[in-house]
């Protein structure tokens, strides 16, 4: 959530009454901009314009004449690492450089920071699972849309499995790529029938995506002018946020007491929106 909200500008999820709510941060549009199809990190047709070193050079410089700061961070998965040390450009500069010797592959992220001019690269390849169950027939070979019990996870253009289970085994699933998501109704549109017929309380859709978006570098200056660009909001009582299991003591109400947190969800906050950028580079 806390990715989503820096370097997507948007978070949803599902509220106390039920509903979904959906949070924006206000990021501006231009700082997840596309390159253009022949500028792409990973294009290989005619005409080619690829030079992630130029492109990156052009952002810290707008970064600095913009607010005055440089881009202290840089995130990316393993699928863009992958991009770059097979990118022609990176690959002539590692030549020239002292790192003709094999160092590309065998410490990747250490050259690509050194030649593209970047902070410190730090992988980021954390993965998680939304699962809501279908709350509306769905009919093998016909149904192209359906409902969900909580849409909030869910975004146009995820790879997901529709899954049956039967005697607590899977009985059968379906591979669909997500079309539209409306969350207002909590209907989701995909872009081809599933083969197989899934009932609303009982089968569910499933799907594993990363936590940061695979064809962008995301790049962020954590503070501006001593002031930080991201934070958090404190649990109730003054309690710091914590995930997973954990316990605390309400001194003030009840001393002898033990305080169980079985789950606790931290609603980033986003102070400087100008802070994130993540363009798509693949």
């Amino acid at each position: 959530m806390t990715c989503q909200a820096i370097f997507q500008g948007k978070i949803s999820y599902l509220g106390p009454e039920g509903q979904v709510v959906e949070v924006d941060y206000g990021l501006p549009e231009r700082q997840r901009f596309e390159l253009a199809a022949n500028e792409k990190w990973n294009y290989t047709g005619a005409d080619p314009d690829v030079d992630p070193v130029r492109d990156i050079m052009e952002l810290k410089l707008m970064l600095q004449n913009e607010l005055g700061e440089q881009f202290t961070k840089c995130y990316m998965t393993t699928e863009l690492l992958h991009v770059l040390i097979q990118n022609d450009r990176i690959l002539q500069l590692a030549e020239k450089q002292a790192f003709g010797d094999g160092s590309l592959f065998s410490q990747p992220t250490t050259v690509i920071q050194t030649l593209m001019g970047l902070p410190p690269i730090e992988l980021y390849d954390e993965q998680y699972t939304v699962r809501s169950f279908v709350t509306s027939a769905i009919a093998g070979g016909a149904t192209l849309s359906f409902t969900v019990e909580d849409s909030s996870g869910y975004e146009v253009g995820d790879s997901c499995w529709l899954r049956r289970v039967e005697n607590d085994r899977l009985a059968a699933e379906d591979e669909v790529i997500i079309d539209t998501v409306n969350h207002a109704t909590r209907t989701i549109a995909v872009t081809a029938e599933p083969a197989h017929s899934y009932r609303p309380g009982y089968d569910y859709l499933d799907c594993t995506k990363k936590f940061l978006e695979t064809d962008r570098i995301h790049l962020l200056a954590p503070t501006i002018q001593n002031n930080p660009a991201f934070g958090g909001i404190n649990a109730p009582y003054g309690h710091p946020r914590k995930y997973g299991i954990s316990s605390d003591q309400w001194n003030e109400t009840d001393p002898d007491g033990l305080w169980v947190r079985v789950q606790n969800h931290c609603l980033p906050v986003v102070y400087l929106p100008q802070a994130a950028w993540s363009p798509k580079v693949v």
